[in-house]
């Protein structure tokens, strides 16, 4: 008990600063640069470029039930997903998609990753 109480006596108090960065902010900026990449490299190989936002917002229960996966190794809502997905899709087309996570906030390394990922 003695070494217990001898511990915490002698450790100094941390004091926790607000964040240097607004998430919300590098969210939108790193979105915006992902997509004028994507944009660039399919006009390079005379391609069109469109963005869906409605499916982008469909995509967001996936990208929170990934993050709870990988946190806690529980998932929910995975079959509504895909046939939410599946219903928004017209017919002939494809849809795919592939959870990947980055250490960093470099979006041409994020992109240069993605477009020579096995998928």
């Amino acid at each position: 008990m003695e070494k217990i109480a001898s511990i915490k006596s002698s450790q100094t108090s941390i004091t926790l600063l607000p964040p240097k960065l607004d998430p919300f902010t590098e969210e939108d900026n790193i979105e915006r640069e992902l997509k004028a990449y994507l944009a660039d490299h399919r006009k390079s190989q005379g391609m069109t470029c469109k963005f869906d936002d409605k499916l982008a917002n469909m995509l967001l229960p996936a990208l929170a039930n990934y993050e709870l996966e990988r946190t806690t190794g529980s998932t929910f809502g995975q079959e509504e997903f895909q046939n939410a997905i599946k219903m928004y899709i017209p017919d002939n087309h494809t849809f795919k998609a592939f959870p990947i996570q980055f250490n960093h906030r470099r979006a041409k390394d994020m992109f240069d990753v993605l477009l020579h990922a096995p998928v």
